[in-house]
């Protein structure tokens, strides 16, 4: 007997107690697939009666399956499941996370289930065991009703059962391109084939009148075409001829487009109006042969709604796709795939108003799309818009992959004339494009920028296009970003047993330097922000430029708004230009602007997936897992068998947890709904940047402002020590192990002053010691094991300090170009560069 299902599988065991669920569980899927509602009522408690605890159980037992389907893992729920309310729990997760549920029922005799559960203590009775077979004879035949697809009846007397796993119609990852990918074309062929040439492709005529040029490329490229290929344009059959020749060859692929859809649909024979389009190709279409026309309609049924490539770096959809939902499969995702999502609003044509689903988007696969024409490629999140509307007068656009460029050919006319203008002004609802005078003369990736710190970048480097889009869409106005913050670098690896970090190789780091005194200030747990802040609206008018962008703003390392709602941030800013105002500090230190960095503690008071209940969710699921492990070695030690290594082996990784967890904890507490803002430094004023200058000159003035601002606002402690003192170096590393005791994150350590004069490279400006227990929660719990520490251990930590020099240059740089004066594109493009480099970092944990 087969057994077909997916790669990525949602299956509910089905059957009465001692039907042997947990036997063909085991025997023919992986351990890590299956969730098993006993395991879990056995690990969490005794006392069965209990409602409460019961209630407690199947809740982390659903969220086990919510987790396991949320991270696109199969999943095998062995559980009875004998009543549709029992089962419909597991519906509303398949629904949920957009993957079909399969059922496999257990088809075993009622009597050899009583037999076996007599064998086995505390088992349901014979009577019991009688009314759940009851139970499940009643609701066999109505699952597929139900919605599970599909559904097996199996018994364990079956000679061979064999499980077949087949990949979903989207999962093209395997295949890695280079591709080139081409918007919407809606019948345009004349323009196709021009923008083919243009790529490169090379065709061959074929004798059969009916049938398109055989192409190929010379370097071995492919075409993906985004949908809509019919519909509005002259030669929608011609179009079709050639891309369905193209997908048999093997050269191209195909997600299809609502025209496209819509057009099967035609000719399926179901009622469809003949209007945007349609009638055009259905006139073109007309005595066409019958064989072409069951050809085009097998071929647009055959194409999945979108498709997944190179390991799952590039997803093509018609309309795009939010992160969800890739590689799955459902109605809801299907519709997305054609249509998108609308507000429900239409605009002043009458068309529906689209949700701008790109600018939520934050996964790593790029995302391309079409479906709403736009007057050029509109970048936003690591999806592009590609739709350059070719049959309404526009382009016909392809993306190159993996180079991320854009080719194009004009329209020969317009084909068809559009119901809304595609330069129309409110296209920004439907795909950002850059604004906040944020060019791509800023950006381009030839672009030099050189700071007198004798740094030469080159934005090649960087991934320029998606953070410029990423700053367009989301970031802060581009005029209040004069600064982009650095990171810290990493220390040279401690020797010391158990440890990673230690104060003492940062002590070396700059004792070799020629340093005789530096400092220290405590990690917060917290956001990093830049403040900057004007004393009015008109230094902001005047100063930058700025006349309707309140006094200043407040945004992340990322160049985002620290606050969602600008009222809030002009509110706070407000607050403390008036009390600076009060206490005389803008005539003290003689400036009507200032930026400063800080950090927002708690880290949950932005990021609530750092919060307690998170923590609790992520213990629970590790202790359940070492638990079920400990009472299977307990009765394996029980039967006779040594497990003295295995047992050790656990309980260092129960250890391990539970001090993750304490560590969990103690980043999360103090998360109500105030914040403390630490200022860390003062970055410049009118007249004279300060980053870099002398930490004792620092604290005074942080002290100084921390007292104006008021309680909420707290001056960085600052812990000075000297080489030649070597109990102010004992003072350090006191301080950092008490960090460590407290739940602190770390320390940084760096100069008491940086020098700039004459220096053909820069010091690292500060670096960062982070406690062991801190470690613990970016590396996991075992993370100091002895092989896992000597991994960490040898790591590269070169490009990551390189990066934190670069970018304390290049933020250095922004500072002082906005101080003396510079064109706003010279600030821009340092700070821009600054923010590119941080991005870059190929591990944030370092």
């Amino acid at each position: 007997m087969e057994i077909k299902l997916p790669q990525f599988a949602f299956v509910a065991l089905i059957g009465t107690s001692g039907s042997g669920k947990t036997h063909f569980a085991t025997q023919h899927f992986a351990a890590s697939e299956i969730i098993s509602e006993a395991q879990f009522i056995a690990a969490t408690g005794d006392d069965g009666s209990d409602e409460q605890w019961h209630a407690e159980t199947l809740a982390l037992f659903y969220k086990a399956i919510d987790i396991r389907l949320q991270h696109r893992l199969s999943t095998v729920v062995d559980a009875t499941l004998l009543s549709p309310q029992e089962r419909s729990a597991l519906h509303r997760l398949a629904r949920k996370h957009h993957v079909r549920l399969a059922a496999i029922v257990m088809d075993t005799p009622v009597e050899e289930c009583i037999a076996r559960n007599a064998m086995r203590p505390g088992s349901p009775d014979r009577q019991r065991i009688r009314m759940q077979h009851q139970s499940l004879q009643q609701s066999v035949n109505y699952l597929k009703e139900e919605g599970f697809r599909p559904n097996y009846s199996v018994s364990l007397a079956d000679a061979e059962i064999q499980i077949l796993r087949y990949p979903a119609q989207s999962d093209r990852r395997s295949i890695s391109g280079p591709f080139d990918i081409i918007g919407d074309v809606h019948g345009c062929l004349t323009e196709l084939l021009e923008l083919l040439a243009k790529l490169g492709y090379v065709w061959s005529e074929v004798t059969d009148a009916q049938r398109s040029p055989r192409l190929s490329h010379p370097k071995g490229r492919r075409l993906i075409f985004v949908g809509d290929l019919c519909d509005r344009g002259p030669d929608s059959p011609g179009v079709l001829r050639l891309v369905m020749d193209a997908v048999s060859q093997g050269l191209a692929f195909c997600v299809p487009g609502n025209h496209d859809d819509k057009l099967m649909r035609k000719l399926n024979g179901n009622k469809v109006q003949l209007k945007h389009g349609l009638e055009t190709t259905m006139a073109q279409l007309e005595g066409a042969d019958p064989a072409f026309l069951e050809e085009i309609r097998s071929f647009i049924d055959g194409l999945s709604a979108h498709l997944e490539f190179d390991e799952g770096k590039l997803v093509v959809a018609h309309a795009g796709l939010k992160l969800s939902m890739h590689g799955r499969q459902s109605g809801e995702i299907h519709s997305f795939c054609l249509y998108g999502e609308t507000t429900g609003e239409t605009d002043e044509f009458g068309l529906p108003v689209r949700q701008n689903w790109a600018a939520d988007y934050d996964g790593k696969a790029l995302v391309v799309y079409g479906h709403t024409p736009i007057p050029e490629p509109s970048w936003q999140n690591n999806t592009v818009n590609i739709d350059t509307g070719c049959v309404f007068g526009g382009e016909l656009t392809a993306l190159r992959y993996p180079e991320r460029s854009t080719v194009a050919v004009p329209a020969k006319m317009i084909w068809c004339k559009p119901s809304r203008p595609i330069h129309w002004a409110g296209q920004n609802k439907v795909a950002s494009v850059v604004d906040h005078s944020i060019s791509m003369q800023h950006t381009h990736p030839k672009v030099m920028v050189t700071t007198r710190d004798h740094y030469h970048l080159n934005l090649e480097e960087l991934p320029f296009v998606n953070l410029a889009a990423h700053l367009a869409h989301r970031g802060v106005h581009s005029r209040w970003l004069i600064y982009g913050a650095p990171s810290y670098g990493p220390p040279t690896v401690s020797t010391q047993p158990g440890l990673l970090e230690h104060p003492a190789q940062a002590f070396d780091y700059y004792r070799k330097k020629g340093m005789t005194l530096i400092a220290a200030r405590p990690i917060v747990h917290g956001t990093t922000v830049t403040i900057v802040l004007c004393r009015n609206l008109e230094v902001a008018a005047s100063r930058f430029s700025l006349s309707d962008q309140g006094i200043g703003e407040i945004y992340t390392r990322s160049g985002r708004p620290f606050f969602d709602d600008p009222s809030t941030t002009q509110a706070l800013l407000n607050q403390m230009a008036q009390a600076l105002e009060t206490a005389d500090c803008w005539s003290q230190f003689k400036t009507d602007w200032i930026c400063l960095e800080a950090v927002v503690a708690p880290l949950s008071y932005k990021a609530p997936q750092f919060g307690p209940s998170v923590h609790a969710e992520v213990a629970a699921v590790g202790e359940h897992a070492l638990s079920v492990a400990q009472a299977k070695l307990e009765a394996a030690t029980k039967r006779g068998l040594h497990l003295k290594e295995a047992t050790q082996y656990l309980t260092a990784h129960k250890e391990a947890l539970q001090r993750f967890s304490k560590a969990y904890q103690q980043a999360a507490k103090g998360s109500g709904l105030d914040a403390d803002w630490h200022l860390q430094q003062i970055l410049a004023v009118e007249g004279q940047v300060l980053l870099g200058a002398s930490q004792e000159l620092q604290q005074v003035i942080l002290e100084s402002l921390a007292t104006a601002l008021g309680n909420q606002f707290l001056a960085s402690p600052l812990l000075l020590a000297d080489f030649d003192r070597e109990s102010s170096l004992r003072d350090i590393v006191a301080w950092w192990e008490t960090a460590n005791a407290n739940g602190g994150a770390g320390i940084i350590v760096g100069p008491m002053q940086m020098n700039f004069e004459g220096k053909d490279d820069i010091l690292q400006p500060w670096i960062k010691v982070r406690c062991p227990e801190y470690l613990r929660l970016l590396y996991g719990p075992t993370y100091d094991f002895p092989s896992k520490l000597q991994a960490l251990r040898e790591r590269n930590l070169k490009h990551k300090r390189e990066t934190v020099v670069r970018s304390y240059s290049l933020a250095r740089e922004a500072l002082l170009g906005f101080v003396e004066g510079r064109e706003f594109d010279a600030v821009y493009q340092c700070a821009f560069t600054c923010l590119g480099l941080e991005l870059a970092v190929t591990d944030p944990r370092f």
